[in-house]
C-alpha cells in the first residue's frame, strides 16, 4: 500500500526551476490557449497595448511571449517571491522595455498613479489576492478607459490523489516539488486564505469595481480553471 505523502512547505527556490517544465509544453498546453485567447480578445477589439502589467509573473514565461508578440509595449513584471523573479531576471537580462518589481500584488496596485496600463494579466494569480474587492477597485484604477484585464484562475481546489501515483512515477524529482505547491494552495483554499470565485462571482466582482466581464470561458468539469476579460468601459 502507498503511504500518503508528506504535506512539505513550498520550497520557492526549488519551485522557480522546476515550474517552466510543468507549466509549459505537454503539461501547460491550458497556459498556451490562454496566450492565443489572450492575443485574440486584444485583436478583437483592435487593441495594440503600449503598457502590459503581469502580476505574480513568476519565471516571465507567459511575459516572454507577450513581449514576443508585442515588442514595443513596455512591461511591468510583479511578483513578490525572489527565486522566481530571479529566473525572469535572467530570462529578460537584455530587455530594456522590461521592469521587473519584487513586490506583492495588492502593495503594488495600491501604489499605482491613475490609468498607466493599457493591459493587465493574471495567470494563476487572481486568488492569491487578500482583499480581491479592493485589488479589483485599484485595478480598474490603473486601467486606461477601454483597457483589459486577463485572468486565467482556478475554480476550485486540485485533485492530488488522482495524479500523484502517476506524476511519482513519470517524475520522481520534479513532481514533489509540484505537488507541495498543489498542497499549498488547496491548504490555503480550505483556510479562507486563497479565494476562489464562480463567473457570477467573478462578474458581480467586477462589475462592483467599475469594470464589466466581457468575455468568459470554463474549463470545467475537465479542469478546474476558468479564464475571463475584464474591460473599463
Amino acid at each position: 500500500m502507498n503511504e500518503a505523502p508528506i504535506k512539505a512547505e513550498v520550497d520557492w527556490r526549488a519551485f522557480s526551476e522546476v515550474f517552466d517544465y510543468y507549466a509549459s509544453g505537454e503539461h501547460g498546453a491550458l497556459l498556451h490557449d490562454f496566450y492565443v485567447w489572450m492575443v485574440d480578445q486584444l485583436d478583437a477589439r483592435d487593441l495594440e497595448p503600449a503598457h502590459i502589467l503581469e502580476m505574480g509573473c513568476g519565471t516571465g514565461l507567459l511575459a516572454e511571449k507577450l513581449v514576443e508578440w508585442y515588442p514595443d509595449a513596455q512591461f511591468e513584471l510583479v511578483d513578490k517571491f525572489a527565486p522566481m523573479l530571479s529566473r525572469a531576471r535572467e530570462r529578460f537580462e537584455h530587455a530594456a522595455n522590461v521592469s521587473i518589481h519584487e513586490i506583492d500584488g495588492e502593495s503594488y496596485l495600491a501604489s499605482c498613479a491613475p490609468e498607466p496600463f493599457d493591459l493587465a494579466v493574471f495567470c494563476r494569480s487572481w486568488y492569491t489576492m487578500v482583499d480581491p474587492a479592493k485589488a479589483a477597485a485599484d485595478l480598474v484604477k490603473a486601467l486606461k478607459p477601454g483597457g483589459l484585464a486577463m485572468i486565467y484562475d482556478f475554480t476550485r481546489t486540485t485533485d492530488i490523489a488522482s495524479i500523484d501515483e502517476r506524476n511519482m512515477a513519470d517524475d520522481p524529482v520534479r513532481w514533489p516539488v509540484c505537488r507541495a505547491a498543489m498542497e499549498d494552495f488547496n491548504r490555503g483554499v480550505g483556510a479562507g486564505t486563497y479565494h476562489l470565485r464562480s463567473e457570477a462571482g467573478m462578474r458581480e466582482l467586477w462589475s462592483s469595481a467599475g469594470a464589466e466581464v466581457v468575455a468568459y470561458e470554463s474549463h470545467e468539469p475537465e479542469m478546474p480553471n476558468h479564464r475571463l476579460c475584464v474591460l473599463k468601459r
